[in-house]
């Protein structure tokens, strides 16, 4: 049985290619087929801010559909090393 939370490699579907030593591409699967929202929340509210922090800390965010689901992807901002 595969663990619907399980980090899996990427696909060969095309994602946006980030730019060299800039940024940081992530991907997150689910089985759903709905689309994506950033949610407004209540502050008693037990979840629905995970796009919220996504859009809060990522450079650009999509999804991307897939037979079986959907894909998330995310860059985020490398930081630049001091010299």
């Amino acid at each position: 049985m595969t663990d619907p939370d399980a980090v899996t490699p990427a696909s060969t579907s095309p994602v946006p290619e980030p730019e060299p030593d800039e940024a940081l591409p992530q991907e997150v699967y689910d089985g759903s087929l709905s689309t994506p929202r950033i949610r407004h929340t209540a502050h008693t509210d037990e979840g629905g801010r995970g796009l919220q922090l996504v859009a809060a800390l990522s450079k650009r965010w999509g999804a991307r559909y897939l037979r079986d689901g959907k894909c998330i992807w995310t860059e985020q901002d490398i930081p630049q090393r001091a010299a």
